[in-house]
């Protein structure tokens, strides 16, 4: 027998007090202390393998898809083979920094913290779920961003982007960053509190928040440097 398998059944065969509950990726395989025997070890550690590589950072075309993930303090990640068909899934990433040229059909960030991105163009939508201190560039164009549960995303456009409509949900610390002058940007903050009257005449919604003044939507359409 391999030694370190020998020595890794005697811990176990020791630890009779401490259980140790692994549940695989479909929920049915559970393993504990007292029931791992010379029989099963062999599955015992296929089960603890299985569980480490599957947060392993990884950068992949599945499909149609470009799957990023678990990447912590990388800061030259690339995706350069890209099509119009293609989306972009970033999960979990930390610290790191993302560049993404040519055009794809949508970026989706899910769960990243500390994140940086610039990409050249995108058909449909770019998303932030669940993410903290985001920092996104557009090249290009897109036509829409989305913004949900996620604390702190700031967003640079290009001249070529002014006309992108920003959809929030649920976040807060959401700037948009325009260009002007030599490679300089006017920071607009995104609202966070809504003021809403109910107006009598015409049985309407009327949206407030700061000085600006929006009816019947909660989209933020940005245009030639007015909301």
């Amino acid at each position: 027998m391999d030694p370190y398998v020998k020595r890794l059944e005697h811990l176990i065969n020791r630890l009779d007090i401490v259980t140790i509950r692994l549940q695989s990726s479909t929920g049915k395989a559970v393993v504990n202390s007292k029931n791992v025997s010379n029989n099963n070890l062999h599955d015992y550690n296929t089960i603890i393998n299985g569980t480490l590589a599957s947060h392993l950072p990884k950068l992949v075309l599945e499909s149609n898809k470009w799957i990023v993930e678990y990447y912590s303090g990388q800061s030259d990640l690339k995706i350069t083979e890209t099509n119009m068909i293609h989306t972009i899934y970033v999960y979990k990433c930390s610290n790191s920094t993302l560049a993404v040229h040519g055009k794809v059909n949508s970026i989706t960030l899910d769960q990243c913290t500390n994140v940086g991105i610039q990409f050249t163009s995108v058909v449909s939508l770019v998303e932030f779920v669940n993410c903290c201190q985001i920092k996104a560039q557009v090249m290009e164009n897109v036509p829409t961003i989305q913004i949900e549960k996620t604390d702190g995303c700031h967003v640079y456009l290009s001249n070529l982007s002014l006309n992108t409509k920003f959809i929030t949900s649920k976040s807060s610390e959401m700037t948009i960053n325009v260009p002007f002058g030599d490679g300089e940007y006017k920071e607009y903050p995104i609202p966070e509190q809504f003021k809403i009257c109910l107006q009598d005449r015409n049985n309407s919604l009327l949206y407030q928040m700061n000085h600006l003044v929006f009816k019947n939507t909660r989209d933020i359409n940005y245009r030639n440097g007015t909301f």
